[in-house]
């Protein structure tokens, strides 16, 4: 445990992961969960659409190496996990796992259920954004990033406990991120977060 009360915590930077990979990094991280916890996985990296129904893949490279990591495969990894799921995808075109924010509203995601709560950076059909200066050049990560971190830290002073009772809902999250990340973007960025369940806590 660590002072926030997580059991476990595993970090994966730089790597190309494939499905089999992900499969082997979760079950080293949910370990011995359970139908009552709440397990977070966090995506932040370039992302592509693959197809003609849009579907999502994270691009995932160590430098040498990149590979593609579904969005379908991802939520089959994570749906072997018991319990709720917060998944926060990071990255271009990340609505797409969700179905937000694509031409066709009809394609199912494989993220439903109610043990997924799902967030993105981005609808189906659009790219998510970068920190960059008057003349475009980039001087940072993600502005989904940055308003989240403003959202659930002490740096930000926990500007997403909307009713300040020292508890950030999935909901309270939602509508933070709607507010300070949104407006940074075009409108449909605004409709891919799915509005999550108020019972889970951050």
């Amino acid at each position: 445990y660590d002072i926030r009360g997580y059991r476990s915590i595993r970090v994966s930077v730089n790597r190309a992961l494939d499905r089999q990979a992900l499969a082997s990094l979760a079950a080293a991280a949910y370990t011995g969960a359970t139908q009552e916890d709440i397990s977070l996985f966090y995506l932040s990296t370039h992302g592509v659409t693959i197809g003609d129904n849009d579907d999502f893949a994270a691009l995932l490279s160590d430098g040498l190496e990149e590979r593609l990591l579904y969005g379908r495969d991802i939520a089959e990894v994570l749906n072997t996990v018991p319990g709720k799921k917060v998944v926060i995808l990071d990255a271009c075109f990340s609505g797409a796992a969700i179905v937000k924010g694509l031409d066709d509203p009809y394609v199912a995601s494989a993220f439903s259920g109610p043990d997924f709560k799902v967030l993105t950076s981005a609808g189906g059909l659009e790219p998510s954004f970068l920190w960059t200066d008057g003349a475009g050049m980039v001087q940072g990560g993600s502005f989904f990033a940055q308003a989240l971190t403003e959202g659930i830290t002490a740096e930000g002073r926990y500007a997403a406990d909307l009713n300040r009772d020292g508890l950030i809902t999935l909901r309270e999250l939602h509508a933070h991120q709607l507010k300070a990340y949104a407006h940074h973007v075009c409108a449909s960025a605004a409709r891919c977060c799915a509005a999550p369940a108020a019972e889970l806590v951050w």
